[in-house]
């Protein structure tokens, strides 16, 4: 049996950009990254907290116990695309300026259990009588190393946090154009090429 007993979530920041939800047998997280270009195309207070919020909903619809979770995440991203349609023209966005947001899952299937993840979040889990395990992989974490060390270096050389972001803006813009490329870090966007 799955049974979800509680859900907090604390943003980081002024907007929660976060998600979460559960179906019979299925239960999700969503971490939307903060975005880096200065536009914002969908209709919430980021457009990282519309993509998690849709995505979510989404999921809720497509769930299939049938399905692997892969293809009920590439169905809900479907869903979220059409409706984002309706506010931008999604295809004249590039890749790396699209929201995008980390995800991983569990769901109770025929054999066992289903874990799935993109992005940086991970599932920490356990079986009866068995040690906790974490579950999850991310391309994500060196580029987070890489970025913590340039913080700390503005940082060392007295600059505010403020400033310190304001001046790793490129860095980070750079790091998005490796979204979901076999030399990157697969996630969760509106092209649907992570769920692939």
């Amino acid at each position: 049996m799955l049974r979800m007993i509680d859900a907090l979530s604390a943003p980081g920041a002024a907007v929660n950009e976060d998600a979460w939800g559960t179906v019979d047998g299925a239960a999700w997280v969503l971490d939307g990254a903060t975005g880096v270009w200065p536009e914002q195309r969908l209709p919430s207070a980021s457009d990282a907290a519309w993509l998690a919020g849709e995505i979510s909903l989404a999921m809720a619809q497509a769930h299939d116990p049938g399905a692997d979770a892969g293809a009920v995440l590439a169905r809900a991203i479907e869903v979220a695309a059409e409706r984002a349609r309706s506010f931008c023209d999604l295809d004249a966005i590039p890749p790396s300026q699209l929201p995008s947001a980390s995800f991983v899952a569990v769901r109770r299937v025929e054999r066992g259990i289903e874990l799935a993840n993109l992005g940086d979040c991970a599932l920490l889990w356990r079986a009866d009588g068995a040690s906790a395990a974490r579950f999850g992989s991310s391309g994500v974490a060196r580029l987070e190393a890489e970025f913590t060390a340039a913080l700390a270096a503005h940082r060392a050389a007295g600059r505010t946090r403020a400033q310190a972001r304001e001046a790793l803006t490129d860095l980070l813009r750079s790091q998005r154009t490796l979204m979901n490329h076999p030399d990157g870090y697969w996630i969760v966007d509106l092209s649907g090429a992570g769920a692939r």
